[in-house]
């Protein structure tokens, strides 16, 4: 964990955060999904700011990054859902009194509702 005095911006918990994940053994990327003039569907909406692998086992990794006050869109708990249920590594990194923490994405999965018999 790395302390900071300030509210931190997107682009420094995104940052602190690839360095956490590689500690841990994962190659990871920034995902940048922008738009891109005359260029049509290559922008797949949801996919999460940090992808990668770990290294030694494979096992895909995703994590959204969030700065305080920014919330989940429907297609980002999509994504990490998916990712989630496939057997990957879905996480969201964000701040916490003023340290970068790395949180388990499982709060936001649904779990489905049992039928009535």
């Amino acid at each position: 964990m790395m302390l900071f005095k300030k509210e931190l911006e997107a682009a420094m918990i995104t940052d602190t955060a690839k360095l956490m994940l590689l500690a841990r053994g994962y190659r990871v990327w920034r995902q940048n999904n922008l738009t891109v003039r005359r260029r049509k569907g290559i922008v797949t909406l949801g996919v999460s700011d940090i992808i990668g692998y770990h290294k030694r086992t494979g096992v895909f990794i995703a994590c959204e990054v969030k700065k305080i006050g920014d919330v989940f869109s429907p297609k980002q708990i999509e994504f990490l859902q998916e990712v989630h249920a496939a057997g990957g590594v879905a996480l969201y990194a964000t701040e916490e009194k003023g340290t970068v923490v790395l949180k388990e994405f499982s709060e936001f999965i649904i779990k489905p509702k049992k039928q009535k018999k």
